[in-house]
């Protein structure tokens, strides 16, 4: 599982602390990740839409053709459901907002597994 971040900030460390203390993961920088091999293993990636520097559009084609068979879940601090839903329709399998963070995350695992089986 990897938590995909634009900068070393107190956000992001205080994301990947919360994400440490449930799961395994691993952090990539959004500015490297046109230079990594290609991973096509199952799994997830937290992606955090508040520091990049594209739109969040270019972002999610970049990540998903770098990693096409993980589910890709957006975080941003969005509360409007009408924000929320143009993430969704990007092709994100998911969307947690930075407010609710610690308490979404574990229901949203385990709602997108259940829609694999």
């Amino acid at each position: 599982m990897h938590i995909l971040i634009g900068n070393d900030n107190t956000i992001n460390n205080r994301l990947s602390e919360e994400l440490l203390a449930l799961f395994p993961i691993s952090c990539l920088s959004f500015e490297v990740i046109e230079s990594l091999k290609e991973d096509y293993q199952e799994g997830y990636i937290f992606f955090n839409l508040l520091d990049i520097n594209v739109t969040v559009e270019q972002a999610f084609l970049l990540v998903k053709s770098k990693y096409p068979r993980k589910k890709i879940i957006g975080i941003h601090c969005f509360q409007v459901e009408q924000m929320i839903n143009s993430i969704l329709v990007l092709g994100f399998d998911a969307y947690i907002s930075l407010f609710n963070f610690s308490e979404d995350v574990e229901k949203t695992l385990q709602r997108i597994t259940q829609k694999e089986r």
